[in-house]
């Protein structure tokens, strides 16, 4: 019959071959699958020298761990030098093909020696002249044709490598032994796919043609080397010089070679190698830098070779920001380093390297951009710390994280952000009675105006103006102002990194009598950016301080004999930036203003006055407030206030008119407006006293009932009456105190209640305030046993603010002023002489005196 088709039956074996020696038998353990099975298992002794005999020598099993090998049928020896000898023969073979298979004859002795492969020569300059004579000789040019033949680049390199970095290698990697040394001639052979690459590399291992033979394969293709780089490493023997030459093949993708690569900055791989090559750190920290260090080289090396899939890649690229947008800060430790210092030591070394590196390099394609945002994460991590900023686009997200920190403290300046009503403005103050309220300048556009004028008449920087001063009445709205041009210069810098980044400063918050040259050091601080950040951040970084409430910390400022002048006092020439100070006009005396704020420099200060609102103004906002109070009211409040029925309330009271013109008290006023209404009746007289009285005892009975109710659940009864004097009381004697030492933050101490420590001591901290819409004075303090704690509103719009741990401040000066009198006034009536029996009126009237 016609010939069958057979299967050719498949050829199994166990075990792996490694470098050295390796030998092939069959297991005779019955417990051994392999040896069930029948399957011939490959055992790898390494290198060394050994002697067997093929029936009686056993060797460790890989399957089942028992030295229960033997019946050897073949040795193969891989990447070594090898002299293999036989009984039977008295001529041993000697070779240094990287793969040499030998069949193993039962019944005879066998001696194999193996070593890795290593350089014959004298010396290092005999090394080096055989290698330059192997990559010029014949054999080797050939071998290179028949590659280029195939559209395959080969990349000699211009010359060997030099002496100096050859003896460093030799030194670091090799202690000094220059025969282990392989790459003085190395050439790379560069494939466009891997099967190209699969092609270089058979082309290669047929070297035999052309006189050469290869001695060693070590293929890091698939798998990652030390370095993580992906290669087929070849190395070549030439008989002719006795020398060994490397070939090192890879896919053009992946080359950092200079003129074959398609990696943007290659270089910055091998220089951060050559950076953390040789460093033997000295303590744990610089331990831990330099694992961060050599991770950071794999994480690059990952990205150029590929280890990290298209994914992943994309997922780095995807964060990439460029540094002419982000703006690098240098790193603290470089600050005030010469070069000399920067280059004894390996850390500054590596720090000022990767700096230079993110200020420079700006890649546009995927593996770029990856390989910067690695980068960019070692330096905020290891060299900056977590915690700093990296760049000013860091320092900029924690400044906004800082503001919107204190906007949630602050809820009625947020909530009076939502009411905001553009403030008008003008060079001269405004005077009661004065009707003409035409020529007045939006407040807001003029101080843009004022921020964005780079002086381009005025070249010089004397003359450039860099100080605005704010006036305006009490209440006339300048926080709430400051508060909203911080935001607008935020979201313009959002918009536009080059532009500056606002910083606001409440001057009663942050001044500090005995350290306030740094106070814009400390707000920076208050605000989460370190000391150490501050240079970089000088540097780099252009600014608008806002800084809030003059009037209110100059009592004390006055008292300092320093400069009188408040630019050169806080040191603000140190930053780039320009000034917006506030100050309640007719608090300090013109001849303060001009030392205090103007100084000698007239030229480089704008001053302003807010004017009061005008009926559009009015109507605007009470629109505004009017939309807030039905979004946040419950509806069996006032809910049915409409913007009409506030305007037409607010006619029927003549002489709020005037005290409607300032925003502050045009809240307070609309807040009150329905208790007002229910109180006094239609068209009463009603004085600013009565609406501070009204709104008071408002939030007074909206904290009683609040903290009533939680008592009643824990099944506590108390006089609600009881409650309010006391919490009336505390506002009073708070109010004097603060006024009294001219503070406008009370920072509170164990302070105690006469007999009311039963109540305090039992209260829930955190008491529900259903009202939002009302808000006044919050009082908290710590919950200790010694301590009373009047309970913090979880809905936090009361008016009195906490600023920080245990700082209090009223929602307004105005606030503190009313209780302040208030307590003078009840003092003044509830006084009585000291004498007894009658007294003529020159005695009361001396004794009142003294009091």
């Amino acid at each position: 019959g016609s010939e069958q088709l057979k299967k050719e039956d498949e050829k199994v074996e166990i075990g792996e071959t490694k470098p050295g020696i390796n030998l092939q038998g069959y297991c005779t353990n019955v417990d051994c699958l392999a040896a069930k099975a029948k399957l011939p298992v490959w055992v790898n002794i390494g290198f060394g020298n050994i002697s067997f005999n093929s029936d009686k020598t056993s060797y460790r099993c890989p399957d089942c761990g028992q030295s229960t090998v033997t019946s050897i049928v073949k040795a193969m020896i891989f990447n070594s030098e090898h002299i293999i000898n036989a009984s039977d023969n008295p001529i041993p073979v000697k070779d240094n093909h990287y793969q040499c298979f030998y069949p193993i004859k039962p019944g005879l002795s066998y001696e194999v020696k193996a070593n890795k492969i290593r350089q014959h020569a004298k010396n290092l300059e005999d090394l080096i002249s055989r290698s330059e004579e192997a990559m010029t000789s014949n054999e080797i040019i050939n071998l290179v044709a028949e590659l280029q033949k195939y559209l395959i680049t080969v990349v000699k390199p211009p010359k060997v490598k030099d002496k100096v970095r050859l003896l460093e290698k030799i030194q670091y990697d090799y202690n000094g032994d220059y025969n282990q040394v392989f790459d003085v001639g190395r050439f790379t052979i560069l494939c466009d796919n891997a099967t190209k690459l699969q092609t270089a590399v058979a082309v290669m291992k047929k070297a035999e043609k052309f006189n050469l033979i290869v001695s060693e394969d070590k293929d890091f293709f698939e798998r990652q080397s030390k370095t993580h780089h992906r290669f087929h490493n070849i190395k070549l023997f030439v008989p002719k010089h006795n020398v060994y030459v490397e070939m090192q093949a890879t896919l053009k993708s992946f080359t950092t070679l200079e003129g074959y690569t398609v990696i943007e900055n290659p270089k910055l791989s091998h220089l951060f190698y050559e950076h953390i090559r040789a460093w033997k750190p000295k303590n744990a920290e610089e331990e831990d830098l330099k694992q961060a260090s050599d991770e950071t080289l794999t994480k690059i090396n990952d990205i150029i070779c590929e280890w990290i899939d298209d994914k992943g890649i994309q997922k780095l690229a995807i964060r990439y920001k460029s540094h002419l947008d982000i703006g690098i800060l240098k790193s603290p430790q470089l600050s005030k380093k010469s070069e000399i210092e920067i280059n004894n030591d390996v850390q500054l070394k590596m720090t000022q390297f990767v700096y230079e590196q993110l200020c420079k390099f700006t890649p546009t394609k995927l593996k770029g951009k990856a390989i910067y945002v690695v980068l960019y994460d070692y330096y905020k991590k290891y060299i900056i710390g977590d915690k700093n900023p990296a760049s000013c686009a860091d320092f900029a997200l924690l400044l906004q994280e800082s503001r919107k920190q204190e906007m949630e403290e602050d809820i009625a300046i947020a909530q009076a952000l939502e009411t905001y009503i553009p403030l008008q403005a003008n060079h001269y103050q405004h005077v009661d009675g004065d009707e003409n309220k035409n020529d007045t300048f939006d407040c807001h556009q003029h101080v843009i105006e004022f921020l964005e004028k780079e002086n381009e008449e005025q070249k010089n920087e004397q003359q450039q103006k860099k100080v605005m001063i704010i006036q305006g009445k009490s209440g006339s709205g300048k926080s709430i102002f400051c508060r909203h041009l911080e935001e607008t210069l935020w979201t313009n810098y959002i918009s536009d990194s080059k532009r500056p980044i606002p910083v606001y400063i409440s001057f009663p918050k942050i001044y500090n009598k005995n350290n306030e040259r740094d106070i814009i050091l400390q707000s920076l601080q208050g605000k989460h950016i370190s000391k150490e950040s501050m240079d970089a951040i000088r540097e780099k970084v252009s600014f608008v301080f806002i800084m809030d409430g003059f009037d209110e910390i100059f009592d004390f400022y006055r008292r300092n004999e320093n400069d009188k002048y408040f630019y050169d006092r806080f040191k603000l020439n140190q930053w780039n930036a320009k000034v917006i100070v506030t100050c309640r006009s007719k608090v300090l005396s013109d001849e303060d203003i001009k030392t205090a704020l103007i100084g000698a420099t007239q030229g480089q200060t704008s001053m302003m006055y807010l004017w009061p609102f005008t009926k559009q103004q009015m109507h605007n906002y009470i629109e505004k407030f009017a939309t807030m109070q039905s979004k946040n009211k419950k509806k069996d409040d006032n809910s049915n206030w409409t913007p009409k029925k506030y305007e037409e309330t607010l006619n029927n009271y003549p002489n709020l008119q005037k005290m409607v013109e300032e925003p502050f008290l045009l809240q307070l006023i609309l807040t009150v407006l329905p208790s007002l209404v229910k109180q006094y009746g239609a068209g009463s007289r009603i004085s600013k006293a009565q609406v501070y009285e009204v709104f008071n005892d408002q939030w007074i009975d909206i904290h009683s009932q609040n903290i009533i109710s939680k008592l009643a659940e824990l099944r506590i009864q108390l006089n609600i009456n009881k409650i309010k004097s006391t919490l009336k009381q505390y506002c009073i004697d708070l109010g004097l105190d603060m006024f009294h030492q001219g503070n406008q933050i009370a920072i509170e101490s164990d302070f105690q209640y006469q007999n009311d420590n039963e109540i305090w001591s039992k209260l829930d901290p955190e008491m529900e305030n259903e009202k939002k819409d009302i808000a006044e004075e919050k009082i908290e303090s710590k919950t200790t046993n010694e301590t009373p704690n009047i309970s913090e509103a979880k809905t936090r719009d009361i008016w009195e603010k906490r600023i920080g741990d245990n700082k209090y401040q009223f929602l307004h000066k105005s606030c503190q002023e009313y209780y302040a009198a208030q307590k003078i006034i009840f003092d003044i009536i509830s006084w009585k002489p000291n004498v007894v029996g009658d007294i003529n009126n020159q005695q009361f009237q001396q004794q009142f005196e003294t009091y």
